[in-house]
This record gives structure tokens, C-alpha cells and sequence, in this order.
């Protein structure tokens, strides 16, 4: 998939295509399935690291989710906010499974 993205986004393909079902962006797909190398050619190609779903889900809350260390990281280092609430009030750190790296990272940024 990695490579896929980047061919796609070197051909000019929209950095923030939505999905129709969701209208969740390419990052929040890659971010939901922990695909690092794809969220990271999405953020360097000027992805909106914030851009909310539906649901209000930011592609944080979806790598939190799904407990992927890595792309938590990548997001928040290009400005992801880890303290923004979903429609029903949780934030990224709230989706995350307790007592994992993913959610004591989130955590500690949410304070600074």
C-alpha cells in the first residue's frame, strides 16, 4: 500500500480524497490501519492532520484506536492535536487501549 500512495500522490491524486462511506480521508484510512510509510508521504504531501469525520474522529483518534505507536507519533509531530474530542467527547487517549504505549504517549502530550 505504501508505494501505492506514494505513486498516487506523486501522479497528482488529491491528499485528502474523502471515502464516501465516512467522508474520512486517506489519513484516517491509513491512520486506522497503521500504515506509517502511507501516513507519512500523506502528511509530508500536506495532508490536513486534523480534518474531522463524520463521527468527529480526527485520524489520531483512529491510530489510537487501533493502537499503532508509530503513526500516533508521525501525527502529532505534524500537529495533530491529541486533546480534540470526538462527537461524543472522547479524545484520542479515551480510544486508545488502556495500559498500552499508544495511550500513555497520548496522555503525556494531552498534558503538555
Amino acid at each position: 500500500m505504501d508505494m501505492a500512495v506514494q505513486a498516487l500522490l506523486d501522479g497528482g491524486a488529491d491528499k485528502d480524497l474523502l471515502r464516501s462511506i465516512s467522508c474520512g480521508t486517506a489519513l484516517h484510512y491509513a491512520a486506522e490501519r497503521g500504515h506509517v510509510a502511507a501516513v507519512k508521504a500523506l502528511l509530508a504531501a500536506g495532508a490536513a492532520v486534523n480534518a474531522v469525520m463524520n463521527s468527529g474522529d480526527t485520524p489520531l483518534h483512529k491510530a489510537a484506536s487501533g493502537d499503532h505507536l508509530e503513526v500516533a507519533r508521525a501525527l502529532v509531530a505534524h500537529g495533530a492535536s491529541p486533546d480534540v474530542k470526538d462527537l461524543n467527547g472522547f479524545t484520542p487517549a479515551a480510544l486508545a487501549p488502556r495500559k498500552t504505549a499508544v495511550a500513555e504517549f497520548l496522555e503525556a502530550e494531552a498534558k503538555k
